[in-house]
C-alpha cells in the first residue's frame, strides 16, 4: 500500500535497474558503435577522444533516468490505484512517512546504487569491445559478489570486516535507508534483506560507491585515450 510500495519499487528497480535494464543497454550501445566501426568514423573527423566517451556516458545516463523514472512513476499510479481499491488512505501521513523532500532523496539513493552497475557495464565493453563481456560480466559481478559477501559474513571475525569493502553492501546501505519505519516489504530483488543496523552509514555507502564510480571511469578512460 501506497506509500510503503515507494520502498518496494525503488528496491526492485535498483536491483533489475542494474542488472538488466541498465548493463543490457549499455553494453549493447557500446559494444555496437565497435562493431559498426561509428567510433573510428567519429574520431577520424576530429572527434576528440574525452569529449566522445563524455557525451555517450551522458547520452545513455539521461536515456537510461528517462525510462526508470517512468517505470516508477507507473509503479506508483498502480500502488495508488490498489490502495484506493482497498479503501484504506492515500496519505503519506504514516509513521516515519516520508515528505516530498525526503521521496526526492529516496529515489536519489537509489538512482546513485544504479549508477557503478551501468559504468562497470560501460568500462567492460570500451576494455572488451563485446556485448557479451558488458552484459555477463555485470551479471556475473552482481551474482558473485552476493554469494562472497554472503561466506564471508558467515565466516565471521575479520572476514566480515572485508564484506564492508564489497559495493553491494553500500548499495543495500543506501536501499535500507529507504525503508518507511520499522515495516517490512516485499521485494524481488534477490539480495539479503538486512537491518540498516548491520550495514556501512548512509553517508560513507555514498562515499564508498561514488570512489567505485572514479575507479570505473578512470579506467575506462585511460584505456580508450590510449
Amino acid at each position: 500500500a501506497f506509500p510503503y510500495s515507494i520502498a518496494t519499487l525503488l528496491d526492485t528497480g535498483q536491483f533489475w535497474g542494474s542488472a538488466i535494464f541498465v548493463g543490457i543497454l549499455t553494453s549493447s550501445c557500446v559494444s555496437t558503435e565497435y562493431n559498426w566501426g561509428t567510433v573510428r568514423q567519429v574520431l577520424v573527423r576530429g572527434q576528440s577522444r574525452a569529449g566522445y566517451l563524455a557525451v555517450k556516458i551522458a547520452g545513455l545516463a539521461i536515456l537510461c533516468t528517462i525510462f526508470l523514472l517512468a517505470a516508477l512513476a507507473v509503479g506508483l499510479f498502480f500502488s495508488v490505484w490498489a490502495t484506493s481499491l482497498a479503501d484504506a488512505p492515500i496519505t503519506l501521513d504514516v509513521r516515519d512517512g516520508p515528505s516530498l523532500p525526503e521521496i526526492v532523496l529516496m529515489i536519489g539513493r537509489a538512482a546513485l546504487g544504479i549508477l557503478p552497475y551501468g559504468l562497470l557495464a560501460f568500462m567492460l565493453c570500451t576494455v572488451g569491445r563485446s556485448t557479451a563481456l558488458g552484459i555477463g560480466g555485470t551479471f556475473g559481478y552482481i551474482f558473485a559478489e552476493g554469494i562472497g559477501v554472503a561466506i564471508l559474513q558467515g565466516l565471521g571475525d575479520r572476514a566480515t570486516d572485508l564484506s564492508d569493502a564489497a559495493l553491494g553492501r553500500h548499495v543495500s546501505s543506501l536501499i535500507a535507508a529507504n525503508r518507511i519505519g520499522s515495516v517490512q516489504y516485499n521485494s524481488i530483488a534477490f539480495r539479503e534483506f538486512a537491518d540498516p543496523a548491520d550495514l556501512p552509514d548512509p553517508n560513507v555507502a555514498t562515499l564508498v560507491i561514488l570512489l567505485y564510480c572514479l575507479l570505473f571511469l578512470g579506467v575506462t578512460f585511460t584505456v580508450f585515450l590510449r
